[in-house]
């Protein structure tokens, strides 16, 4: 299971603390597993990131990104689904927003993934009703419960690539979201100026996103497939 999560840049956790800990328990996975910090995303922004994840190939700047280039319908041998594809594993790409945005649909089902799953459809299968995400996609919590119920009935092994949504303007978290609240530190009480409502959601969005990051993994480990699966979370941009 690989994870792009929105906007998650390790470059603010150096700033996590007792008054202001958006990553909670993140933190001690990250000492407990493998933590990588001297990478940097290969792209500044969600689409360039994303299909660079997917592909295997660098962002070429001043080049249209792959879904929106005539190369759309080019099937890539790079692609990181391939390995998994030949050895028997259904194929997946969750994505917790609308499949038509730049038309990663499309392109993934072009690239030949099995499953290509986004919003409408997660909606669907859990019987979501009411406020559950914002313009740009459900809230996290039911992206990751889908991919839960997903591996958890499969019968054939698994391969997904997913995309959360939550992180992002305009940082809406559901009401329901119970967490300490965020004391910004010093050392960045200066750097805000104006921003400083718009930076406490900000990293309140971040909060959220980190924390349903948890329940997920917690979830994972308590589980059967908790000895037949690996996770790698990464982020898009910072």
């Amino acid at each position: 299971i690989v994870i792009l999560m929105e906007s998650f840049g390790a470059s603010w956790n150096e700033f996590n603390q007792k008054n202001f800990n958006f990553l909670g328990e993140l933190e001690s996975y990250f000492r407990e597993g493998y933590y990588f910090e001297n990478i940097i995303s290969a792209d500044n922004g969600t689409i360039g990131s994303l299909m660079s994840v997917a592909t295997n190939l660098p962002v070429i700047p001043g080049m249209p990104h792959l879904p929106q280039s005539k190369f759309m319908r080019v099937k890539l041998p790079s692609s990181s689904h391939i390995p998994f594809k030949r050895s028997g594993y259904e194929t997946n790409f969750i994505y917790g927003g609308k499949l038509g945005w730049r038309d990663i649909g499309r392109y993934f089902r072009l690239q030949g993934y099995d499953q290509v799953v986004g919003e409408n459809k997660i909606k669907k299968d859990l019987a979501l009703n009411g406020t559950v995400g914002s313009e740009w996609g459900l809230f996290d919590e039911h992206f990751f419960e889908f991919i839960l119920k997903k591996v958890s009935s499969a019968k054939k092994p698994q391969f997904f690539l997913g995309l959360s949504t939550t992180n992002h303007p305009p940082f809406l978290v559901p009401t329901s979201f119970n967490a300490s609240e965020l004391s910004i530190p010093m050392e960045l009480e200066s750097q805000i100026l104006r921003e400083r409502k718009l930076f406490l959601e900000r990293f309140r969005a971040f909060q959220y996103a980190n924390y349903k990051l948890v329940e997920f993994i917690k979830k994972v480990r308590s589980t059967k497939i908790r000895d037949s699966t690996i996770l790698a979370i990464t982020g898009d941009d910072n």
